[in-house]
């Protein structure tokens, strides 16, 4: 009995052992996996590596930063940490988030770099995308320098560049080509050497509130392009046009623009099938000695040029604000067949007025000014404050771009200045009904009798809902302005008396601004800015019109930090857990051994 004790005794002491190694070993495991975790979210380039973010600081020069370009894998992160970084010239071939959150600012190289030269590649750059990096995010920069181009993107689909600011370019600040579902938001892009935006033989292409200004030649330049979304931006100061459509333009949304200032402010000089030009500021076109050719060719709102052509559904112009325009608001050559432009605000009640500001010659032939359609400014009261709104031919309250209004008085009274914003201007003053509002825009003076508002005025205006993808201009679409026995969107947009049908029935107002062709925000069906986006970065769930989830939309590694870092967190408390498990197993183990000991 005793022998048999002992020989238990000893057999239990080694594997008291053996199980005291097995749980160092698995010990050992679980934390030195948890470490390897931890270590592949982000580090310092020049020190180590990672495998999601690359952190890139300004003690690399530019062929050390391609190394990490290149060697990064698709879907990773760069993330530029240092204020400013010279001589920069990166060329992308992978889908990549390439951010900045410490605003960097690249001073871009005018010479091409070796791996440019090894490509066969033609001019500098800041960055190149290549037709392998389509789904590439570009966030948070300053680029400067005397590259041909900062920014050049080609072949590649869904490239994402947001709120980034582009300045120079010898030949232009950003150049998209062979591109579909790229998407421009947020941007400053200015004072290139030529034009600030170049887009040739792009698709589903969104450019969204950018200001792209005082560039050389044009704003935007834009030859063969099909459904492009130009929304809320500001062409401004550019020496040439604003806008400039050539080559073949089909199914182009220009809506809600500030373009103003410009030689042009917009040049239509493409075979444009089904594009709409709407709810724009065009404005303060100014004469250039340098591109105009002694026939009145700058200073125009808008400019037809003699390679225009309507293929297919005409190009609808409609519902813009218009006016100050050095030359004439709206210009054509003799070669064009005869059509009417939709109903414009010429910042004037005047229908005679507004007459003037239109060459005789607009579409090739002498208008009949009895179909000169226009729209007029009226003032209506509610409670201590009057309403400006823009009304058409039939007394519908219509939205057209935003303007500013020099100065308004009431009664003789001076109010100040006011400005036409969002489908509305706002006045706080209690006047009687009756009451004269004589407003100033410009050389323009336009009086306006006050009138008691029968209609939520509050509510006029639904800038941003608009979904449509449709030309207004189309006798088969319900959006047609002109269409009177259209079925409208009922009363989704505007609280007034009408029931929604055509024009509607309201007094004065109309009750469905959709039916009536006032498409009152986006365009095109772009869901939050379209391709690249969710949220702020551009998250993968995004839904574009073309290319799939692997060519689709940028992400940023670098936002998942938080859930890398709880989820490595989480296993550090398992392995925690697994120890102390293996512990507690151990010791109640042991104790169960000596109570048997006991007992035997």
């Amino acid at each position: 009995m005793d022998l048999t004790k002992e020989k238990s005794t000893k057999n239990y002491q080694h594997g008291k052992v053996i199980l005291f190694i097995l749980v160092i070993i698995l010990c050992f495991a679980l934390i030195t996996s948890v470490s390897a975790t931890d270590n592949t979210n982000s580090t310092e380039v020049g020190l180590s590596s990672s495998s999601n973010t690359y952190n890139v600081n300004s003690s690399l020069n530019t062929e050390e930063i391609q190394k990490v370009f290149d060697g990064a894998k698709s879907g990773d992160t760069i993330n530029f940490t240092s204020k400013n970084y010279n001589n920069f010239s990166v060329v992308v071939d992978k889908k990549l988030n390439i951010i900045s959150d410490s605003n960097s600012v690249l001073n871009t190289n005018s010479q091409l770099s070796t791996k440019a030269k090894s490509l066969g590649l033609g001019n500098s750059f800041g960055f190149y995308f290549t037709n392998s990096s389509s789904g590439c995010l570009l966030r948070g920069f300053t680029l400067n320098g005397n590259a041909d181009y900062q920014i050049i993107v080609n072949g590649a689909n869904n490239i994402n560049i947001r709120n980034n600011t582009i300045n120079g370019g010898r030949e232009g600040g950003v150049l998209i080509e062979n591109s579909t579902g790229s998407n421009l938001t947020g941007n400053k892009i200015m004072n290139s050497g030529r034009n600030g935006l170049d887009l040739y033989d792009t698709k589903d292409t969104i450019v969204k509130n950018n200001n792209i200004s005082k560039n050389t030649r044009d704003g935007v330049y834009i030859h063969n392009a099909d459904k492009l979304n130009l929304t809320y931006n500001d062409m401004l100061s550019n020496g040439r046009a604003g806008l400039d459509m050539e080559g073949s333009t089909s199914n182009c949304n220009f809506i809600h623009n500030h373009i103003q200032d410009n030689a042009n402010n917009i040049l239509i000089n493409s075979h444009s099938h089904n594009d709409v030009i709407r709810e724009n500021t065009i404005t303060g076109a100014k004469y250039s000695s340098v591109y105009d050719d002694g026939s009145g060719n700058t200073g125009n709102g808008i400019l037809f040029g003699d390679d225009y052509k309507s293929a297919g559904i005409r190009i609808y112009i409609g519902y813009n604000t218009i006016g100050f325009n050095s030359q004439f608001d709206a210009k054509n050559t003799m070669t064009q067949p005869v059509f009417t432009l939709g109903a414009n605000y010429y910042i004037t009640n005047d229908g005679e007025q507004a007459k003037a500001h239109l060459c005789p010659m607009l579409m090739g032939g002498e208008l009949n000014w009895e179909k000169i359609k226009h729209l007029s400014l009226g003032f209506s009261k509610k409670g201590n404050q009057v309403y400006g709104l823009l009304y058409d031919d039939n007394g519908n309250v219509v939205t057209a771009g935003d303007f500013d209004m020099d100065d308004v008085s009431i009664n003789g009274q001076s109010y100040g200045k006011a400005s036409y914003v969002d489908g509305k201007a706002v006045i706080d003053a209690d006047v009687d009904d009756g009451s004269e509002i004589t407003v100033k825009s410009g050389s323009s003076t336009t009086t306006v009798i006050v009138k008691k508002s029968s209609e939520n005025t509050d509510s006029t205006n639904t800038k941003k809902d608009d979904q449509s993808n449709t030309n207004p201009n189309n006798p088969n679409n319900s959006n047609n302005p002109s269409n009177s026995n259209n079925q409208g969107t009922g009363t989704s947009n505007q609280t007034g008396t009408g029931s929604g049908n055509g024009q509607g029935s309201g007094s004065g107002t109309n009750s469905n601004l959709n039916g009536t062709g006032i498409m009152s925000g986006e365009s095109s069906g772009v869901s939050n800015g379209g391709s690249g986006q969710s949220g702020d970065n551009g998250a993968g769930s995004s839904s574009s019109s073309s290319g799939s989830a692997d060519n689709g939309k940028a992400y940023e590694i670098a936002t998942q930090k938080t859930s890398a870092g709880s989820a490595a967190q989480n296993r550090q408390w398992l392995a925690v857990a697994a120890i102390v498990a293996l512990v507690l197993l151990f010791v109640v183990g042991y104790k169960r051994r000596n109570n048997d000991d006991d007992f035997d």
